[in-house]
């Protein structure tokens, strides 16, 4: 469905006077939250600051030496981004490890209390590999707080991903501009896991 400038101008206006995410939705019950935002960046228009706070997501506690370890494996096998559902009208963050080796994988879903593992397919004569990934927007924002410090190739991604947690809490303007960006980073490495719905909000 083609803009018009009156629908454009009507986006423009509600985009930054109106909090309310869901009045927005309303005005344009065709078009998805993705393709609002992008018109919206388009059009230059940033969102009215949103009143409500920042929820509390809670602290990660982790051992330093548990902490470096992890981040480790992160930078080394990990994959950091902010994914769009299948539907593609809701983007979720993402933080997931890969590994040959189920075992050491379990470990990191002991050791942080969260996540699940899954079989990635194999190709060719590729050996058997596995994945464990969080996908709950409080999980991934605790578990990269806790390894900003100790992440060395990553934490660019880890950052990024905070801030899209933050602004989606928020109901603020900028996801669609962090999702691109960590798209762009995450260009230069190995290609992310399929698609598919978040574990849990």
């Amino acid at each position: 469905m083609k803009w018009t400038p009156e629908s454009k101008e009507l986006l423009a206006k509600l985009w930054a006077e109106e909090r309310d995410m869901s009045v927005i939705r309303r005005a344009f019950p065709d078009r998805t939250r993705i393709s609002l935002g992008l018109m919206a960046s388009e059009l230059k228009v940033r969102r009215m600051s949103s009143p409500v706070a920042l929820p509390d997501f809670g602290v990660l506690q982790l051992d330093p030496s548990d902490a470096a370890w992890l981040a480790g494996f992160v930078d080394g096998e990990g994959c950091i981004a902010v994914y769009p559902t299948s539907g593609r009208n809701y983007l979720h963050p993402r933080i997931s490890v890969a590994n040959t080796f189920r075992g050491v994988l379990e470990e990191i879903q002991e050791l942080l209390g969260f996540g699940g593992i899954r079989t990635k397919h194999q190709v060719g004569n590729d050996k058997e590999s596995y994945a464990w990934q969080a996908n709950a927007h409080a999980d991934v924002y605790r578990c990269l707080k806790a390894l900003i410090p100790y992440l060395r190739l990553k934490r660019e991604q880890a950052e990024l991903v905070c801030k899209f947690v933050e602004v989606h809490a928020m109901a603020g303007s900028g996801e669609q501009e962090i999702y691109w960006r960590l798209k762009a980073l995450n260009r230069k490495g190995a290609p992310p896991l399929a698609e598919d719905g978040p574990d849990e909000d």
